[in-house]
Protein backbone atom coordinates (compact mmCIF):
# COMPACT_ATOMS: atom_id res chain seq x y z
CA UNK A 1 0.00 0.00 0.00
CA UNK A 2 1.28 3.08 -1.00
CA UNK A 3 1.69 6.20 2.16
CA UNK A 4 -0.22 9.56 0.84
CA UNK A 5 2.88 11.20 1.22
CA UNK A 6 4.23 9.03 -1.84
CA UNK A 7 5.07 11.01 -4.79
CA UNK A 8 4.89 8.29 -7.51
CA UNK A 9 3.49 9.87 -10.65
CA UNK A 10 0.59 8.73 -12.59
CA UNK A 11 1.33 6.90 -15.78
CA UNK A 12 -0.08 8.54 -19.09
CA UNK A 13 -0.68 7.51 -22.58
CA UNK A 14 1.25 9.80 -24.89
CA UNK A 15 -2.00 8.64 -27.18
CA UNK A 16 -5.21 10.82 -26.74
CA UNK A 17 -8.21 11.49 -28.44
CA UNK A 18 -8.95 14.91 -26.67
CA UNK A 19 -8.83 17.88 -28.72
CA UNK A 20 -7.71 20.58 -26.21
CA UNK A 21 -4.52 21.24 -23.60
CA UNK A 22 -4.07 17.14 -23.14
CA UNK A 23 -3.40 16.97 -26.83
CA UNK A 24 -1.41 20.33 -26.79
CA UNK A 25 0.82 18.73 -23.98
CA UNK A 26 1.15 15.05 -25.96
CA UNK A 27 2.28 16.81 -29.14
CA UNK A 28 5.35 18.46 -27.40
CA UNK A 29 6.10 15.83 -25.27
CA UNK A 30 6.21 13.05 -28.66
CA UNK A 31 8.04 16.03 -30.42
CA UNK A 32 10.90 15.40 -27.99
CA UNK A 33 12.42 19.23 -28.25
CA UNK A 34 11.96 22.92 -28.93
CA UNK A 35 14.04 25.83 -29.34
CA UNK A 36 13.01 28.38 -27.02
CA UNK A 37 15.20 31.69 -27.00
CA UNK A 38 18.42 29.91 -29.15
CA UNK A 39 18.86 26.66 -26.50
CA UNK A 40 17.37 23.28 -27.32
CA UNK A 41 14.75 21.78 -24.71
CA UNK A 42 14.57 17.70 -24.63
CA UNK A 43 11.33 17.41 -22.87
CA UNK A 44 11.43 14.34 -20.23
CA UNK A 45 8.23 14.37 -18.47
CA UNK A 46 4.86 15.59 -18.60
CA UNK A 47 2.19 16.02 -15.51
CA UNK A 48 4.87 15.78 -12.55
CA UNK A 49 3.15 15.99 -8.62
CA UNK A 50 4.69 18.43 -7.13
CA UNK A 51 2.40 18.55 -3.67
CA UNK A 52 1.82 15.17 -1.83
CA UNK A 53 -2.06 15.82 -1.10
CA UNK A 54 -2.09 12.06 -3.08
CA UNK A 55 -5.23 13.34 -4.85
CA UNK A 56 -5.63 12.21 -8.24
CA UNK A 57 -6.21 15.81 -9.71
CA UNK A 58 -3.27 17.28 -7.62
CA UNK A 59 -1.07 19.84 -8.44
CA UNK A 60 1.11 18.93 -11.69
CA UNK A 61 3.58 21.02 -13.62
CA UNK A 62 2.59 20.00 -17.16
CA UNK A 63 5.91 19.63 -19.09
CA UNK A 64 9.62 19.55 -17.81
CA UNK A 65 12.62 19.61 -19.97
CA UNK A 66 16.38 20.55 -19.54
CA UNK A 67 17.99 23.11 -22.41
CA UNK A 68 21.44 22.51 -24.11
CA UNK A 69 23.37 24.46 -21.35
CA UNK A 70 21.91 21.71 -18.22
CA UNK A 71 18.87 23.86 -16.67
CA UNK A 72 15.77 22.73 -16.84
CA UNK A 73 12.42 24.45 -18.49
CA UNK A 74 9.14 24.23 -16.14
CA UNK A 75 6.65 24.85 -18.62
CA UNK A 76 2.77 25.73 -17.89
CA UNK A 77 0.54 25.09 -20.38
CA UNK A 78 -2.58 26.81 -21.88
CA UNK A 79 -4.66 25.98 -25.03
CA UNK A 80 -7.76 28.20 -25.90
CA UNK A 81 -11.03 27.06 -27.28
CA UNK A 82 -13.17 28.81 -25.76
CA UNK A 83 -14.21 32.22 -25.03
CA UNK A 84 -12.66 32.42 -21.34
CA UNK A 85 -9.02 33.02 -20.68
CA UNK A 86 -8.93 31.90 -17.35
CA UNK A 87 -7.15 34.95 -16.28
CA UNK A 88 -4.79 35.08 -19.00
CA UNK A 89 -1.01 34.32 -18.70
CA UNK A 90 -0.58 36.64 -15.71
CA UNK A 91 -2.70 33.66 -13.79
CA UNK A 92 -0.35 30.90 -15.67
CA UNK A 93 2.62 32.49 -14.32
CA UNK A 94 1.30 32.27 -10.77
CA UNK A 95 0.53 28.92 -10.92
CA UNK A 96 3.65 28.24 -11.98
CA UNK A 97 5.72 30.07 -9.43
CA UNK A 98 2.89 28.35 -6.76
CA UNK A 99 4.03 25.06 -8.48
CA UNK A 100 8.08 25.64 -8.25
CA UNK A 101 7.02 26.41 -4.87
CA UNK A 102 5.55 23.59 -3.95
CA UNK A 103 8.13 21.60 -5.52
CA UNK A 104 11.02 23.22 -3.69
CA UNK A 105 8.98 22.34 0.07
CA UNK A 106 8.49 18.80 -1.11
CA UNK A 107 11.73 18.09 -2.96
CA UNK A 108 12.73 14.77 -1.15
CA UNK A 109 9.58 12.99 -2.54
CA UNK A 110 9.73 13.97 -6.09
CA UNK A 111 9.73 11.76 -8.73
CA UNK A 112 9.63 11.60 -11.96
CA UNK A 113 7.52 8.49 -14.06
CA UNK A 114 9.35 5.48 -15.03
CA UNK A 115 12.42 6.65 -12.41
CA UNK A 116 13.54 9.00 -15.01
CA UNK A 117 16.48 11.43 -13.53
CA UNK A 118 15.76 14.37 -12.03
CA UNK A 119 18.60 16.29 -10.07
CA UNK A 120 17.32 17.81 -7.67
CA UNK A 121 20.71 19.54 -6.37
CA UNK A 122 20.51 21.52 -9.28
CA UNK A 123 16.77 22.52 -9.12
CA UNK A 124 17.58 23.67 -5.41
CA UNK A 125 20.50 25.70 -6.99
CA UNK A 126 17.97 27.62 -9.16
CA UNK A 127 18.98 26.01 -12.20
CA UNK A 128 15.77 26.34 -13.81
CA UNK A 129 13.46 28.12 -16.48
CA UNK A 130 10.08 29.21 -16.40
CA UNK A 131 8.08 29.01 -19.32
CA UNK A 132 4.08 29.82 -20.02
CA UNK A 133 3.43 27.92 -23.64
CA UNK A 134 0.04 28.81 -25.10
CA UNK A 135 -1.35 28.48 -28.52
CA UNK A 136 -1.86 31.14 -31.50
CA UNK A 137 -6.01 31.53 -30.42
CA UNK A 138 -4.86 31.95 -26.22
CA UNK A 139 -2.40 34.85 -27.31
CA UNK A 140 -4.84 37.13 -29.79
CA UNK A 141 -7.66 36.70 -27.55
CA UNK A 142 -5.72 37.71 -24.80
CA UNK A 143 -4.16 40.51 -26.51
CA UNK A 144 -6.95 41.18 -28.18
CA UNK A 145 -8.84 41.82 -25.14
CA UNK A 146 -5.97 44.36 -23.28
CA UNK A 147 -5.15 46.14 -26.73
CA UNK A 148 -1.99 44.42 -27.06
CA UNK A 149 -0.80 45.87 -23.44
CA UNK A 150 2.27 43.26 -21.43
CA UNK A 151 0.80 44.81 -18.56
CA UNK A 152 0.12 41.81 -15.94
CA UNK A 153 2.82 39.48 -17.58
CA UNK A 154 5.34 38.52 -14.77
CA UNK A 155 8.88 38.89 -14.80
CA UNK A 156 11.15 35.55 -14.43
CA UNK A 157 8.85 33.75 -16.89
CA UNK A 158 9.22 33.19 -20.49
CA UNK A 159 5.97 33.26 -22.34
CA UNK A 160 5.78 31.38 -25.84
CA UNK A 161 3.27 31.41 -28.64
CA UNK A 162 3.01 27.79 -30.35
CA UNK A 163 1.77 28.43 -33.86
CA UNK A 164 -1.06 25.76 -33.17
CA UNK A 165 -4.53 26.53 -34.41
CA UNK A 166 -7.30 25.88 -31.79
CA UNK A 167 -8.78 23.21 -34.03
CA UNK A 168 -5.34 21.41 -34.66
CA UNK A 169 -6.41 17.95 -32.56
CA UNK A 170 -10.11 17.47 -33.88
CA UNK A 171 -8.90 15.12 -36.25
CA UNK A 172 -7.69 12.80 -33.23
CA UNK A 173 -11.40 12.82 -31.79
Amino acid sequence: MKDKHDHEPKEYSDMTQKTTEVAFQRAIINKGSSILRGRRVSWIDIELPVDNTGKARGKCIDLIGEDDAGWYVLCELKFRRKSRDNGGPAEAGKQLKDYVELLGENLATFKMHQGKAFDKKKFANGRFRLVVAANREYWRSWFSARKRDKQGLIDGIQYYEVEVDQFEFDHQK
